[in-house]
């Protein structure tokens, strides 16, 4: 047991809209794919976590959010 808890904030991979500058409104919940950049900076961003110990992985139930979640969880 430490003394301390780290709690760190992450912002999904780059997606589909962001890369096409594209206005984000309405229902994205699964129409909003990360792009290979986005997908790539999400498992390199993963590869830097795997020293740390994680007790929970949260995201929103977008999908850019799930998929970059899921890269951290595995």
């Amino acid at each position: 047991m430490t003394d301390y808890q780290q709690f760190i904030v992450i912002r999904h991979g780059e997606s589909r809209t962001n890369a096409t500058n594209t206005f984000q409104a309405g229902n994205q919940y699964d129409s909003d794919p990360l792009t290979a950049l986005g997908i790539e900076d999400a498992i390199r961003l993963a590869e830097r976590l795997k020293t740390l110990p994680v007790d929970i992985v949260v995201s929103s139930s977008y999908l850019r959010a799930r998929t970059t979640a899921g890269a951290i969880a595995e």
